[in-house]
């Protein structure tokens, strides 16, 4: 899900700059390019992939941590959807 509203984030911004953090305190402080939105996704993935792996090795000795470890993945990728979902709305004036 996270690779689609990248994806669609970066069709409709092209060609210009967009926001890509956005604090509270502060303000905007990050404007890049719309093919930059890609790297929330991907750390995603990457922490998910090592997440798995350490899940597999895991799994047979401890059982509760391989849980913790699903549960960790599950709440990283929900709270980077999270930050897609805010700076889609951030960058056409939805907020």
């Amino acid at each position: 899900m996270d690779w689609l509203v990248a994806y669609i984030m970066n069709i409709r911004l092209k060609g210009g700059l967009t926001v890509l953090h956005y604090n509270v305190d502060f303000g905007v402080d990050l404007i890049g390019e719309p093919e930059k939105i890609y790297i929330l996704p991907l750390l995603g993935l990457v922490l998910a992939v090592i997440n798995t792996v350490l899940l597999g090795m895991v799994y047979k000795n401890d059982r509760f941590t391989a849980s913790i470890l699903l549960a960790a993945t599950i709440f990283i990728n929900i709270f980077l959807f999270i930050a897609l979902a805010f700076i889609y709305l951030f960058n056409f004036n939805l907020i």
